[in-house]
């Protein structure tokens, strides 16, 4: 997010949290792929979660990717730049967070505030 933010387009994998803010348009997107895998200290090594495997040939050509529009298309990278900017600033800047954050607190905190005056009327009886 910070690299995007700065206007750097980014070599990384689409999946997670980060699919909601990497686009081709301003990033270099590697392949992967789920695959199962274990909690890192769970005493039974049972396979009952999943990780993403990042595919290492896309790795290397995302990278000569980015090196050769870098050096060989400065206006790509430049319109890269601008969109990976705007990409961030209408995701995360302050005026976007405060609406959604006011929009959850709205919808949350009634509800947490009754749950508090149930449990201290329950308590004084």
């Amino acid at each position: 997010m910070e690299f995007l933010s700065s206007g750097k387009p980014v070599i990384a994998p689409m999946h997670s949290a980060m699919r909601d803010y990497l686009h081709p348009n301003c990033s270099f997107i590697i392949d992967s792929s789920i695959e199962l895998c274990q909690w890192p200290h769970d005493p039974y090594g049972s396979f009952s979660t999943h990780r993403y495997r990042i595919n290492w040939h896309s790795l290397m050509q995302q990278l000569q990717d980015s090196q050769q529009i870098a050096q060989e298309q400065p206006e790509r990278y430049r319109q890269m730049s601008l969109a990976a900017t705007a990409g961030m600033d209408s995701f995360c800047n302050l005026q976007h967070i405060t609406q959604k954050l006011g929009t959850f607190l709205t919808a949350t905190l009634p509800s947490a505030q009754q749950q508090q005056v149930q449990a201290a009327s329950e308590a004084s009886r």
